[in-house]
């Protein structure tokens, strides 16, 4: 049957046999061969031909099981050898890409670019060995003030010129650090802190700088320990 070269006989066709003739038994049996063999329904006596219904049933719900299993076979394994060709396809393109223009990858392994494609076909491009990034733009370095500048922005928030001044030698001194190790990167939001700082005493930092002694200045910042403040110990020797 349709490539078939086998088939199977269950146990339970005895209790036919059973009510068949040994000549009867045999014909049945030949006939069921002949059928598994062909798909003809043989020629039978009575009896055996009411056994072979039975069985000829079994027979073709088998047939139908192995027909359906081979047409899965079938089509997983076209599946399979399109998807093998496809991705075999795609590699030798993209071999025969690069091959096509050895100076475009000598240069781009040189400069050492990593770039992404998306979907939308856009390409941003993010460059290492200190070149532009087009995906982000470089962050500009920073520049103290002048000192016309600091007066300037100090009176405007309502401070000083003495302040402004004051303000430029102490980050001058540390290298226009903040909070010990971190640069600067924004003068003005310094300077807003710093008058902040200011107006929170009765006197400007810089004249308490210049009238009070280097041990009233320890004492102070002492009495601050003490009393467990350590909020602004920095203001306390400005």
């Amino acid at each position: 049957m349709d490539g078939k070269n086998s088939f199977i006989l269950y146990c339970d066709i005895g209790q036919h046999l059973e009510l068949l003739s040994d000549e009867d038994a045999g014909l049945l049996f030949k006939g069921i061969v002949h059928y598994a063999d062909t798909g003809e329904p043989p020629q039978l006596p009575p009896m055996a031909a009411m056994a072979f219904s039975f069985i000829r049933a079994q027979i073709d719900r088998d047939q139908e099981k192995w027909n359906t299993t081979r047409e899965k076979r079938r089509a997983a394994g076209k599946s399979g050898g399109l998807k093998s060709g496809e991705s075999r396809q795609r590699s030798n393109e993209a071999k025969e890409a690069n091959a096509s223009n050895p100076k475009q990858n000598e240069a781009d392994e040189a400069d050492n670019v990593n770039v992404t494609v998306p979907v939308n076909g856009n390409v941003p491009v993010t460059v290492i060995n200190n070149r532009e990034k087009a995906d982000k733009p470089p962050r500009p370095r920073f520049t103290p003030p002048s000192t016309d500048d600091a007066i300037t922005y100090f009176c405007e928030q309502g401070s000083s010129a003495a302040e402004a001044k004051s303000f430029l030698d102490y980050y001058a001194a540390n290298g226009w650090k903040v909070g010990g190790r971190a640069t600067m990167k924004n003068w003005q939001a310094a300077a807003r802190n710093w008058i902040r700082r200011a107006g929170q005493y009765s006197h400007p930092q810089t004249k308490q700088v210049a009238a009070e002694p280097a041990t009233d200045t320890i004492s102070r910042a002492a009495e601050r320990l003490a009393s467990g403040n350590f909020s602004n110990l920095e203001d306390a020797f400005l």
